[in-house]
């Protein structure tokens, strides 16, 4: 994931906090509850893991382990199609197809199948069925093809975008649940083996 993924991640944090301005960074240690007392739970958590893999989600998203990768992908990914459909999702660098392949998995993942499948199915629409690694031609296909007021746009793009688009907070709450399962089976078994561990 580059930088520009990152930094549009971190709008769509602050935009489901709703304190795109607000927010005054203390140089103290303090509980980030009192720090940020307009952000949920949710939004504190969701903070507080993209900060902490902001560097190494950057770098090669494959190295964030689960569930946090899942969490980051998914968010970043229908963030971006949200706010500008597949021609923007396409426009972004997403390490090649391995970055496709992470956020597709992510979809799989929290139980969104279909969402998954759709965007396979649009990558296929792509010459030789996948995206450019120039992103040049990239966005000379994006042009063409996925903006919808230019005549040959694809009407597969439109159907996927309306899916997308339908129930689309669904996904980020999804995605939320998910992450809050596996890491409380993750924490169990750490707990489990500490515990046999001690008794041994």
């Amino acid at each position: 994931m580059n930088r520009k993924l990152i930094m549009i991640a971190s709008a769509v944090l602050m935009a489901v906090a709703g304190i795109y301005s607000s927010l005054s960074i203390s140089s103290e240690k303090t509980n980030p509850a009192q720090q940020y007392p307009e952000m949920t739970e949710d939004d504190l958590l969701l903070k507080t893991v993209f900060e902490k893999y902001a560097k190494l989600s950057e770098r090669d998203l494959s190295l964030v382990p689960e569930p946090e990768r899942t969490l980051i992908a998914l968010y970043s990914a229908h963030g971006i199609i949200g706010n500008g459909g597949f021609y923007y999702f396409f426009e972004n660098d997403f390490s090649g197809t391995t970055g496709y392949a992470i956020i597709m998995q992510s979809y799989q993942n929290i139980g969104l199948t279909e969402h998954a499948k759709t965007i396979e199915n649009i990558m296929r629409l792509f010459p030789e069925g996948k995206p450019s690694e120039n992103l040049e031609q990239r966005r000379i296909f994006l042009d063409q093809y996925f903006n919808a007021e230019k005549p040959a746009f694809l009407k597969q793009v439109d159907e996927a975008e309306a899916l997308f688009f339908k129930n689309y907070q669904e996904a980020f709450k999804k995605a939320i649940q998910y992450y809050k399962l596996k890491k409380s089976k993750l924490e169990a078994r750490s707990w489990k083996l500490e515990a046999k561990n001690y008794k041994s």
